[in-house]
């Protein structure tokens, strides 16, 4: 039987300025599991999906339509801020866990209300753009 072998990932990006848009990846809703072909999943997280744009080391938190909600979360600002990134785009989607680790999409509603943005968790997807 013939072996297969694993296809050839790229792993060096192509240097380019820094898009001022970018948008995320967003999973496809399917009616089964394909048959054929590569595929990957992700775990659906009851969260929002943002973008951490960091512009000359500042980032911001772009939602899918392009407004910035960085100041309904000034804690996740300030840890972003202190990864040191220069100039990147980042996907992810911020929840709030219960104790028992299982996104609460209702806590995380109540965490804008009550202004305690302090329980958000940033789950990272993807860095489509890194430092050109």
């Amino acid at each position: 039987m013939p072996r297969k072998t694993a296809k050839k990932v790229q792993t060096v990006g192509v240097r380019a300025p820094m898009p001022q848009a970018l948008s995320p990846q967003l999973a496809t809703l399917a009616d089964a599991i394909p048959r054929t072909g590569d595929w990957l999943y992700e775990i659906k997280l009851d969260g929002y999906r943002l973008m951490a744009r960091f512009e000359h080391g500042r980032p911001a938190l772009i939602t899918r339509r392009g407004h910035d909600w960085s100041a309904k979360m000034p804690k996740l600002i300030k840890e972003l801020a202190a990864l040191g990134i220069e100039s990147a785009w980042l996907d992810g989607e911020v929840v709030v866990l219960r104790e028992d680790g299982v996104p609460d999409f209702n806590a995380l509603q109540n965490a804008f209300d009550q202004n305690s943005s302090g329980n958000i968790v940033y789950f990272l997807f993807d860095v489509p753009y890194f430092n050109g």
